[in-house]
Formats: structure tokens, C-alpha cells, sequence
């Protein structure tokens, strides 16, 4: 009789402790892990998301050599700031891949008769693949990495031209075309999140402009420097 009661308590004792153990080492550990898993590889995937300011400086020979002096324009297309957005991405081992937009603009402005305001600008969608090696960082957290970038361009002109009556005419044209660049980087992170960067990059391409005044075509280069400021979220 004793020892049926003894082995009752006993048997409630074991299950009761089993179903603790079970639930804070069986249940809890995976589930934390599990959570944790998943926390780490979302995190992992975005590198940042940045903001970019710079300053880029196409040749524009067409417009400069050729078009803006016969039209009795002094000035020339050249230097002007760009502004745009991209988000990075961790691809294996010490890759990274970035998708971005950035936008373009510059302008002629004379007074008098023939040209009165010529505008130019570019609005660029671009993909990038970049190397960021262990052994090219340095110091407290800069990382220095370079790349290739590929940039499909939206082209957009704006023409506007005085008679000697005083009327005003105006001309849109628009068309794309493609771009690429090497690019050479440092960054470096500031507390938790806060990342901070500069860039030089080297446009390589042109693109076919239709002439204005004739039916022919042209190309212009629109090859040149570009030095950009890069702000942004490092997750």
C-alpha cells in the first residue's frame, strides 16, 4: 500500500519536473534561437541606405565646342551638384551591391536675341557591385572598398530661343542612354548606426544627341569626374 502511494507521488513529482525541464530547455532555447536566427539575417541582407551629395563634371563637347558658341552663348555646360539616394546590400564574403537614383541638372542663360535659356539634365538609375576587404580596413572603423557602377541615364533638354520680333520658342527633347564607372570609396560608421563616406568615381560614355537646327546627329561625352559625399543608416 505504501509503496503504491510512494511510487503515485513519485511518478506526479517526475512529471511535474520533466514538464519544467521541457519547457526551459526544450521550448524556450529554440524559440529564442529561432527569433534570433531570423533577427540576425534580416539585418545582415541591407548594409545602409544613404543619401548622396556631390559634384559631377560631364565634357559635353557638343554642347560646348559646338552649339553653345554658334548660338553666340559665351557660357558653357560643365560642373554642378548632384543629388541622389541608394541602399547597399551584403552579398558574400566581402562583397556589396548597391541600387540607387540620382539626379543632375545644369543651364545657359543669355539676354537678347537667339538663345535665351538652354537646360540640361540627367536623372540616372544605377547598379554597382563593390569589394570591401578585411585588410583595407584601418584606424577606428574605416573601411576603404571600390566597385564598378553601371548607370542608365534619362536624358532631358529644354530650349528656348528669341526672335527678333520677341517671340519665344520652345523645344523639349528627351532619350536614355547608358554609363559606367569605376569608383573608389571610404567609410566609416559613427556609434551604432550613423555611417558616414566619401566617393570618386570617373563616368566612361556618351550618348547620340539629334541636332537642333539640322537633321543629323551628334554625340556628346558625358565622360568626366564625379566626387560624392555619402550620409546615411548602416544596419
Amino acid at each position: 500500500m505504501m509503496s503504491k502511494k510512494f511510487l503515485i507521488v513519485l511518478l506526479f513529482l517526475l512529471t511535474v519536473v520533466g514538464t519544467q525541464v521541457q519547457a526551459q530547455y526544450a521550448y524556450t532555447p529554440f524559440e529564442e534561437f529561432t527569433k534570433k536566427k531570423k533577427a540576425k539575417t534580416s539585418a545582415s541582407l541591407i548594409h545602409s541606405v544613404n543619401l548622396q551629395l556631390g559634384l559631377y563634371s560631364p565634357k559635353m563637347d557638343y554642347w560646348n565646342d559646338t552649339y553653345l558658341p554658334n548660338a553666340g552663348s559665351s557660357e558653357e555646360l560643365g560642373s554642378n551638384m548632384l543629388i541622389g539616394g541608394h541602399m547597399t546590400f551584403n552579398l558574400a564574403s566581402e562583397f556589396r551591391a548597391r541600387a540607387g537614383v540620382s539626379y543632375w541638372s545644369d543651364k545657359v542663360e543669355e539676354k537678347g536675341l537667339g538663345l535665351n535659356e538652354f537646360k540640361l539634365s540627367f536623372t540616372r538609375f544605377s547598379l554597382g557591385a563593390f569589394y570591401a576587404p578585411d585588410f583595407a580596413s584601418f584606424g577606428e572603423g574605416f573601411q576603404l572598398y571600390g566597385g564598378f557602377e553601371a548607370f542608365y541615364y534619362d536624358i532631358n533638354n529644354s530650349l528656348d530661343m528669341q526672335s527678333e520680333e520677341g517671340n519665344v520658342s520652345s523645344e523639349d527633347m528627351n532619350g536614355h542612354d547608358v554609363s559606367y564607372a569605376p569608383v573608389i570609396g571610404i567609410d566609416k560608421v559613427f556609434g551604432d548606426h550613423l555611417l558616414i563616406g566619401a566617393e570618386f568615381s570617373y563616368m566612361i560614355g556618351e550618348y547620340t544627341q539629334a541636332e537642333i537646327v539640322a537633321s543629323q546627329t551628334q554625340k556628346v561625352s558625358i565622360a568626366g569626374p564625379q566626387l560624392s559625399l555619402l550620409v546615411g543608416y548602416k544596419f
